[in-house]
């Protein structure tokens, strides 16, 4: 059949079947890219003139909620805050039936960014046995105002030359920002 055509028919159906393949390509895949282009630049628009916040935003939001809450956990107050951390401490530790000793650690700081960021920490020491101490440490997490616990040593006392008399002796690092 096409053989039977001439030149110029052959050519005009040729632009007519590209012409049909060039509908069917627009209708079952450009159109719909076209108007997702379209749909997108008119949503980020919109976005950008009605000024909402970003979809991210309360995930952030909800980050900056729990960072602030860990941060005013570690504030201490700054008025005697030695004696206000002595004292909570020793009562909580005498309400457990703990001993308490307080010692300063003597060597120097050797980051002197804490010291400028008012960031302070200070050790104590407790005998008792092993519930009591659990108990003061789980206090001592709830208690505000003290500033945290960043570390503590759990070690038997033995005496010399005997049997260990079954006290414990912990050490415990309290960390905290003076506030």
């Amino acid at each position: 059949m096409l053989k039977n055509l001439d030149y110029k028919k052959k050519n005009s159906l040729l632009i007519a079947a590209m012409l049909v393949l060039g509908y069917l390509a627009w209708n079952f895949s450009f159109r719909q890219a076209v108007s997702a282009f379209r749909l997108n630049s008119s949503l980020k628009k919109e976005q950008a003139g009605s000024g909402e916040m970003d979809s991210a935003f309360p995930a952030i939001s909800r980050k900056h909620n729990f960072y602030t809450s860990v941060i005013k956990s570690y504030h201490i107050k700054s008025e005697d805050y030695e004696g206000h951390l002595w004292q909570s401490l020793s009562g909580m530790a005498m309400g457990k039936g703990l001993e308490i000793n307080f010692s300063p650690e003597l060597t120097a700081q050797t980051d002197t960014t804490l010291t400028k960021l008012h960031i302070l920490k200070q050790y104590y020491h407790f005998k008792g046995n092993y519930p009591q101490m659990a108990r003061l440490l789980d206090s001592i997490s709830k208690t505000n105002g003290i500033g945290r616990t960043s570390g503590f040593e759990i070690k038997r006392d033995k005496k010399q030359g005997t049997e260990p008399d079954g006290k414990l002796t912990m050490k415990l690092e309290l960390s905290g920002i003076l506030h």
